[in-house]
């Protein structure tokens, strides 16, 4: 219920006083901001607005299982938005200009991830998902920082030929197959 969400500034979500396992993000949300964090109660999030996900949105969100996202629903995944949300299997992340610092590190649950367009993938972004073995990267040119993959033991990659995707795990000598 719209009455649970705690906004700041009319658009600005901060916290998040209800129980429901279920959640839709209202849809005047412009941002996000350690709303959710250590909410072991969540399980699924649905995001329909526009929104930039900002720092510790979902941070140790420990129950979170999955998160929906409506075509083009995303700005910016901000640092730590979702680290430590330990049963979160999987990602289907839409056009998004940034991922940002530590974003997904520690999902240990998480085995597979689509990003659908991003310029930018921040460093650490998705270290210690350990059960991480898919990644599709549909654009042709996205900026990488240092360790994205780290401690993803069994990570590939899937990429379009020549990108710089190809050329990162090349670098790092991280496997990867074309799409």
């Amino acid at each position: 219920m719209d009455r649970d969400f705690i906004f700041e500034e009319g658009c600005i979500l901060t916290g998040y006083k209800g129980n429901q396992q279920n959640i839709t993000i209202p849809s005047n949300t412009v941002g996000i901001v350690e709303a959710f964090r250590c909410n072991t109660n969540i399980k699924l999030v649905s995001i329909n607005a526009k929104i930039i996900i900002g720092e510790n949105a979902f941070r140790d969100c420990s129950g979170l299982g999955s998160v929906i996202f409506s075509t083009n629903s995303v700005m910016d995944i901000g640092e730590s938005a979702f680290r430590d949300c330990t049963a979160l299997s999987s990602i289907d992340i839409p056009d998004t200009l940034f991922i940002g610092e530590n974003a997904f590190r520690d999902c240990t649950k998480m085995n597979e991830v689509t990003i659908n367009g991003c310029s930018n993938i921040e460093d650490y972004a998705f270290r210690g998902c350990t059960r991480l073995s898919k990644v599709t990267i549909n654009d042709e040119y996205v900026d990488f920082g240092y360790g994205v993959f780290a401690e993803c033991p069994n990570v590939t990659l899937y990429v379009k030929c020549g990108s710089t995707a190809e050329k990162y795990a090349l670098n790092n000598g991280i496997k990867y197959k074309y799409i």
